[in-house]
């Protein structure tokens, strides 16, 4: 019964009945039993009425929480070019102590290349010539 006197008094006469006649005829199947036309409205329909009814409020809502959210974004952005930048910092500066510490006793720089060079041919046994 609820829907039915919703849907007479709706302010849109696209949404109201038509004639007086389909209104009859949905009270008639309301008082037998059967299933009425009219349905009740959607969370959604509710939603779009505020937002008609309120164009200017909801409109500098949106505006905002789009600002809110293009700052938060770049944030975020700038916190992980932050994290990565660090993080190829922290490995040149290892690098660099490496590089500092084989110029400070050059007598090991040639252990530490030929010990590389032992690396690099393991792996090579390992890949190419032990496969086949």
């Amino acid at each position: 019964m609820e829907s039915i006197t919703i849907k007479c008094l709706e302010k849109d006469p696209n949404l109201r009945y038509d004639t007086a006649k389909a209104l009859a005829e949905d009270l008639d199947r309301f008082l037998n039993g059967d299933p009425i036309l009219a349905r009740k409205t959607t969370f959604i329909y509710h939603i779009y009425k505020k937002i008609k009814k309120n164009k200017v409020v909801y409109l500098t809502a949106l505006i905002a929480f789009l600002i809110v959210l293009t700052f938060s974004l770049m944030w975020i952005n700038e916190k992980i070019t932050y994290r990565k930048k660090a993080k190829i910092m922290q490995k040149f500066g290892e690098e660099i102590k490496e590089i500092e510490s084989i110029n400070r006793f050059p007598h090991l720089k040639i252990n530490i290349m030929n010990q590389n060079f032992y690396i690099l041919m393991g792996l090579y046994w390992e890949k190419f010539i032990r496969k086949n």
